[in-house]
Parts: structure tokens; C-alpha cells; sequence
């Protein structure tokens, strides 16, 4: 039974793994720019990075269904599998975004790309060792029982007796006990130390912007419109068109000017230009919107009306499994009052693995979460610094890897955070003696990994607040702003 338990779930990962490649084509499809198709091979590093990620992330509840007999083969399969990660972005990740930034011929930008590849191991080497050797230990705490004493009552007296009798009763007395922590899990330890940063920052971002983004994309989608109305659109349209390529053209005569100033004063833009061109490009970008409008209303056929009822549908699920996710958080957790989810999960097991299905959607659903956090924050909550951002069909390759190389970065955190929040229902796996018992209690940073599910809900919130608040109003003031939310019209009957 435990075999067929074992293979069954094999089975599901698989086909699992199989879907989950196919999608990410055509996440690579959506965001690629046209311009930059023939190159395959970044396309090809960046649809195994993320790939791989989640389908190791999706390796949790196949563990639990392996469980007990994972124990023999499951612990050098997370370990194998975290490593090829860690070197995915230790070393072929900065091979391959040297390699396709680099100009020259083939040669010249390999042997950069080995270059920069080869400095980054070495940094990233020395960090964890030296790290390793000071500080590679994991302080396990357990109880350990004091067996009663064998007293001698004879020619003692009554207070004595009681006293002697207090002194021998069983006790337990709490300790650590201080455990070497190989290399391969101190290194995994260390990526994923900087992996939380990005989790806490993605994961907690897009838990509630996922859903409402996919609820307010239905609310504002196309409508039917009369042929009147569609006429008196496009002519506005084209109208703004003009005048942003007018306004384009003013302001690179501008730029112009400034570069061939001698004084750098005289080079460098005001805040009143640099607000300005801010607003240009929010300004290109509406209009581009409207296009998009005009194109499904001149093209019906390349717009499907089942589109924004299919996200309103998928947008409700993810804001149930959401508020279950903070729930899970705040009793689990916070208050450490109950296990809810981890005994409803041990329930449905009872019914052909549905307990562990229903786990792989929460998981799968935090692993969406933190992409959907990646594209919409990115690295902007560096010092409001924007690198690589993501844009449809307007991505270069080397910026969907590098946000590939965070999205791998945050997988370690989401691991470990998955195990917490579940740990009465994943205490048999194997994933757990890994992220719980060693990780979880490093020297110098386990006080950390107990404070952090607090900074979670915090971003969760102001996701929340965001989704429920500004981007409400956002969507309203475009649509009041221009008039320019088109609907679909039906004037060729």
C-alpha cells in the first residue's frame, strides 16, 4: 500500500510538472518582446528557472503523500534538487544574462560570461564557508526527562519525607542540543536567508493584488458600445495620438539641446521635465491601452468574451484561499491556538489524497502570489529603483531572467514558510526534518525566522489596501480622465 502510495503520487507530480512547463511557455510568450525572439537560449535558461522552482515548491505535498516512506529517498531529493537551484543562481544565471548583454562575437561574450559566472561562485563560496565555519551549527531544542528517585522513609520524619518526596518527582528541564549543519544545507540556508527578503516583499504584495487584479480586469473590460460611440472614440484617439507625437518630438528636440551642452548643469533635467516625462509615459501608456481596445472592437475574433468571467471566477478562488492563507498565519502562528487547515487536510486525506491536493493549491497559490508580487513591485522597494521591470511583450530576455533568479531566490522562503504554517500536518515529511529542524534553528539568525510571518501580514495588508483602495481609484480616474474605457460594439450588424 505504501508503495502504491508512493508511485500514485509520483504520478501526480509528473503530470504536474508536465503543465506547469507548458504554462510558464506561455508566460515566456506573453512577456517576451518581438524584437528579440531568436534568442532561444536565454528563453530557454529562463523557462528552466522558473520552472524548476515551481516544480520543486510543488514537490511538498508529494512528500506528504510519500510520507513515512519518503524518509528513504526524499531527503537526497530535496537536497539535489535545492542545489541545482542554488547553482542556477550562483553560476548560470549570471553566465547567461552576461552572455546575452554583452556585445562581440560568440567567443568573446562566452569567455565574459564564464568570467563573471566563475566571480560569482568564488563570492558567493567564500561567504558561506567563512560563515559556515564560525557559525554552521543549529541549536535543536528538546525536553529531557529526570526519572523519579528510589526514596528511604525509615527513621525519617514527616516533613522530611514530604520534602524528599518533592525533590525526587519526575521534572523536565528544557535544552539545546548544538548540531554541525552540512555545507549543501548551510549554503541552501544562506540563499534562502536572502530569498526571505523577497518573499516577505513579493509573497505578502501579491496575496491580495493577485485576486482583485483579475476582479477588476472583469469589472473594467470591454462592453458593447454603438457605432456612434466607437466613431467618436477613435476619432479621440487619434486625436491624443497626435498629440503625444507632438509632445514626443518637442521633448527630444530638448534632450538634444542638453547634450550638447558644455555646462553638466545645463545636461541634467529639472524635477519639473523629469515630472513631465513622467507623465509622458503614463500618458503613452493609455493611449496604448485605448489601442488595445480598438484593436479587439476592429478584430472581434482575437478577443474572447469567456476571458474576464474566467478571471472573475479565478479571482474570487484566490481571494478565499487568501483570507484562509492570513487565518492559517494569525492561528497557527501568531496566537499558536489550534492547527485549522492541518486538521481539515488530515481529514480529506481520508478521500484519495484531497487533503494533499488541497495543500498544493495553497502552495501553488503562494507561489503565484509571489510572481504576481514580482511584476507588480519588482525591485522598486530598493530605494524606489526600478531593474529589469516586466512589461507584455515588451521584455527582454535578460530582464525575464534576472526576475526569474528572484522568483528561485524567494522559492527557498516560501518552502520553509509553507512547512511552518503546516507543521502539525507535514511533521512526517522530509522537507521538514530539513527546514524546520536545521534551518529553522541556525545560530544567529533563528530569532529572526520567528518574527517574520509578522512582517508578512504587514505587506499582505498594504496589499490588501492597495487592491481594495487605490487601484479602485485608479481604474475610476482613468475611466472618468479620458472616457476612455471602449466597448465592444456590435454596429456591423
Amino acid at each position: 500500500m505504501e508503495i502504491a502510495r508512493v508511485v500514485i503520487g509520483a504520478i501526480i507530480w509528473a503530470v504536474v510538472a508536465v503543465f506547469i512547463g507548458i504554462m510558464f511557455i506561455y508566460f515566456i510568450r506573453h512577456f517576451q518582446d518581438p524584437e528579440d525572439a531568436p534568442d532561444i537560449f536565454t528563453k530557454c535558461v529562463t523557462w528552466f528557472i522558473y520552472t524548476a522552482t515551481t516544480v520543486i515548491i510543488m514537490m511538498l505535498p508529494f512528500d506528504v503523500v510519500c510520507a513515512p516512506e519518503s524518509h528513504k529517498f526524499m531527503p537526497i531529493i530535496w537536497q539535489i534538487f535545492t542545489m541545482v537551484l542554488a547553482i542556477m543562481i550562483i553560476a548560470v544565471v549570471p553566465f547567461t544574462m552576461c552572455c546575452y548583454e554583452e556585445d562581440g562575437s560568440l567567443a568573446k561574450r562566452i569567455c565574459t560570461g564564464i568570467k563573471y559566472a566563475i566571480g560569482s561562485i568564488v563570492v558567493w563560496l567564500v561567504i558561506i564557508f567563512v560563515v559556515w565555519a564560525v557559525a554552521g551549527y543549529a541549536e535543536v531544542p528538546f525536553k529531557t526527562e529526570v526519572a523519579p528517585q528510589t526514596v528511604t522513609v525509615d527513621g525519617l520524619t514527616e516533613e522530611k519525607i514530604i520534602q524528599l518526596a518533592t525533590e525526587s518527582e519526575k521534572t523536565l528541564a528544557d535544552k539545546d542540543v548544538t548540531i554541525r549543519v552540512t555545507v549543501p544545507v548551510y549554503a541552501v540556508c544562506i540563499v534562502s536567508v536572502v530569498g526571505w527578503v523577497l518573499f516577505l516583499v513579493f509573497g505578502g504584495g501579491g496575496m491580495f493584488t493577485c485576486p482583485f487584479d483579475c476582479i477588476l480586469e472583469c469589472c473594467f473590460r470591454p462592453k458593447r458600445t454603438t457605432k456612434k460611440q466607437f466613431a467618436e472614440f477613435k476619432a479621440k484617439l487619434k486625436r491624443d495620438s497626435l498629440e503625444i507625437l507632438d509632445e514626443i518630438g518637442d521633448f527630444k528636440r530638448l534632450l538634444s539641446e542638453k547634450v550638447r551642452a558644455v555646462d553638466p548643469k545645463e545636461k541634467a533635467l529639472s524635477k519639473k521635465q523629469k515630472k513631465y516625462l513622467k507623465e509622458l509615459h503614463e500618458d503613452v501608456g493609455d493611449v496604448l491601452d485605448d489601442y488595445e481596445h480598438v484593436r479587439y472592437v476592429e478584430q472581434p475574433q482575437e478577443y474572447n468574451v469567456l476571458l474576464p468571467w474566467c478571471k472573475l471566477i479565478a479571482g474570487i478562488i484566490g481571494l478565499l484561499v487568501a483570507i484562509f492563507w492570513i487565518v492559517q498565519i494569525i492561528i497557527v502562528i501568531v496566537l499558536k491556538q489550534g492547527r485549522f487547515l492541518s486538521d481539515a487536510f488530515v481529514v480529506l486525506d481520508k478521500y484519495a489524497f484531497l487533503g494533499s491536493v488541497l495543500y498544493g493549491v495553497f502552495i501553488g497559490y503562494l507561489a503565484i502570489a509571489v510572481i504576481k508580487g514580482n511584476l507588480k513591485i519588482g525591485t522598486k522597494f530598493l530605494l524606489g529603483l526600478t531593474f529589469y521591470p516586466m512589461e507584455a511583450h515588451a521584455t527582454l530576455p535578460n530582464a525575464m531572467l534576472f526576475n526569474g533568479m528572484l522568483y528561485s531566490l524567494a522559492s527557498f522562503a516560501l518552502i520553509q514558510f509553507a512547512v511552518t504554517c503546516f507543521q502539525s500536518y507535514v511533521y512526517n515529511t522530509s522537507v521538514n526534518a530539513l527546514f524546520s529542524n536545521q534551518m529553522k534553528n541556525l545560530m544567529g539568525i533563528k530569532y529572526v525566522f520567528r518574527y517574520l510571518h509578522f512582517v508578512l501580514l504587514g505587506f499582505a495588508a498594504l496589499g490588501l489596501v492597495w487592491s481594495l483602495t487605490f487601484q479602485c481609484c485608479i481604474q475610476c480616474y482613468r475611466k472618468k480622465k479620458a472616457e476612455k474605457k471602449m466597448r465592444l460594439k456590435d454596429w456591423r450588424d
